[in-house]
């Protein structure tokens, strides 16, 4: 029996750009289903690529008149998320996993943008918001990562913690689309165990500086004790990620090495680093940099510092665009106060 597909309200348009919803999976069944009514809608193909499901995965799929493929797991994501491209027909791609979901609104945006898409605008490679709860009560961490972009001249990179690239195109954060993940709710331990295994194999096997520092830092990232580096090689795996990774990399990277050396109480290195970087700040890190001269004593510059973020901060942090917004607005709330500039809010 097929899945009926849920039909939007007809629009007064014309032309819209094709659009082909990619995954790959692996023994999906008790998330799949949920997935793929989300985009169903307003997939005009849904590309479902396999590696490897022993339960009803690939029935599910395709119930929803998925195209099916089938991959050999090579602890690779992106040669499998490659496979899920060669394999769709569409202008453009939405990439998504099967733990994730689309809410009503962000499927309607998407839906409205392929009509824009059909008129020629906003093409680009469109970086979207991951929410995703944790096992700790309503928990939610964000992150931002491209999601909606063109299928011609687009590849995945990376073994592990890929991400599509595709220099004709210009990034785009575009907040009103928002997918839902669940993931992290379950205990984690193969997870991680698969993850620095891959991660591992391509430090061994790194072609070049950027490629290197891509999973030096996820490796670096896991701390102390599940990376099995000491204190002062996670500080000098960072150093080295911001001194040679690529653009969010080396981003990435300032932002955790600025919570080693905060916690470390070397705030005047914490100021160097930012100051030599100032093209790599981030909302965390530039947060970090006013706290290390409040520490400093430097509060002149605190001040001013903090008189440059704080109208950005507020659009961001209203938007729910903000990377790590927890931490920051802890931290910039905590800043207000210090500052004595509760006036500004």
């Amino acid at each position: 029996m097929r899945v009926p597909r849920v039909e939007l309200s007809p629009r007064a348009r014309t032309n819209p750009v094709s659009l082909s919803v990619c995954l790959i999976v692996r023994d999906a069944e008790s998330t799949l289903t949920r997935c793929l009514e989300s985009i169903s809608p307003i997939a005009d193909e849904i590309i479902v690529v396999d590696t490897g499901s022993i339960d009803s995965t690939v029935e599910i799929a395709e119930a929803f008149d998925a195209r099916v493929g089938y991959f050999e797991w090579c602890d690779d994501f992106s040669a499998a998320r490659n496979e899920a491209l060669r394999l769709a027909t569409s202008k453009f791609i939405l990439s998504i996993d099967a733990d994730e979901w689309l809410s009503p609104n962000s499927a309607s945006h998407i839906d409205d943008l392929k009509y824009a898409f059909g008129g020629r605008q906003e093409w680009a490679m469109h970086t979207v918001a991951v929410e995703n709860s944790t096992s700790e009560e309503d928990a939610c961490v964000t992150f931002t990562g491209p999601r909606l972009f063109p299928r011609s001249g687009t590849a995945w990179k990376r073994r592990i913690h890929e991400y599509p690239d595709n220099p004709r195109f210009n990034v785009l954060l575009n907040p009103r689309i928002r997918i839902q993940h669940e993931g992290y709710q379950a205990d984690q331990s193969e997870r991680t165990a698969r993850n620095l295994r891959i991660l591992r194999a391509g430090l061994e096997s790194a072609s070049d500086e950027e490629d290197f520092c891509h999973y030096l830092f996820y490796i670096c990232r896991y701390g102390v004790g599940i990376s099995g580096y000491a204190p002062k090689d996670l500080t000098a795996g960072y150093e080295r990620c911001v001194a040679g990774g690529t653009s969010m990399i080396r981003c990435s990277a300032l932002d955790l090495l600025m919570d080693c050396y905060y916690a470390l109480g070397d705030f005047d290195r914490m100021i160097e680093l930012c100051e030599r970087h100032r093209e790599d700040l981030t909302f965390y890190s530039h947060s970090s940099l006013i706290a290390a001269y409040a520490k400093a004593d430097r509060m002149d510059e605190a001040r001013a510092a903090f008189s440059q973020l704080y109208p950005n901060y507020v659009v961001q942090r209203d938007r729910g665009t903000l990377d790590r917004a927890p931490e920051v607005v802890v931290r910039m709330e905590t800043l207000i106060a210090r500052l004595q500039v509760a006036a500004l809010r």
